[in-house]
């Protein structure tokens, strides 16, 4: 029976296996026993999330991409907000915008609202995100927002500045190019 020599420095995880360093011989069938104890130790030494539906959150819509925001949270959802919103005919569903819910309690949240008519369009609006200062806003949209018609009609990343209570002076990112779409912003924490 031939034995292995194998060198084990670290799991898949890049998270250093204590104990097992440096070289050791051994035959095949103990290295799959000591593979799965490295696995099921490393495993057990990470943290474990709950995920649940958030109290605010709807089954009947989509919703993704929660951001925090002043107290609160903005999401991409495709909720109807008013009889006059247009439904895509592909989806037979309204088109994605921003919404908005304020934290008010330990597991409370206020109603959802639309996070702002100036970061509206026809088309798809979201996801976003938001810089650190919390007054400056970077989000997809449509290059033609008021094109619902066009095929072609990418989506790109733009920005808005809060003066107020408005988003003011919407601009596309220097990057974009209607030939390709650009999705789901992200900053860094050094705010670029």
């Amino acid at each position: 029976m031939k034995s292995y020599c194998v060198t084990i420095s670290a799991m898949p995880s890049g998270r250093q296996v204590p104990a097992i360093s440096g070289k050791i011989i051994m035959k095949p069938e103990y290295y799959l026993i000591l593979l799965f104890a490295c696995i099921s130790a490393s495993l057990s030494a990470q943290e474990i999330f709950v995920v649940e539906e958030a109290k605010f959150s709807s089954q009947a819509y989509d919703e993704y991409a929660p951001v925090f925001f002043n107290d609160g949270i903005i999401f991409t959802a495709n909720k109807r907000m008013d009889m006059f919103k247009k439904i895509d005919g592909d989806k037979g569903k309204p088109p994605f915008d921003l919404f908005f819910v304020r934290k008010t309690g330990e597991d409370q949240w206020s109603r959802v609202e639309l996070l702002s008519d100036d970061l509206r369009s026809i088309t798809y609006d979201g996801p976003a995100t938001v810089n650190a200062e919390g007054n400056m806003i970077f989000f997809n949209r449509n290059y033609s927002p008021d094109d619902r018609k066009a095929r072609t009609n990418k989506v790109g990343i733009f920005s808005a500045e809060l003066t107020g209570d408005q988003w003011t002076n919407i601009q596309p990112f220097v990057h974009n190019n209607p030939a390709y779409n650009l999705f789901h912003p992200a900053l860094s924490r050094d705010g670029k």
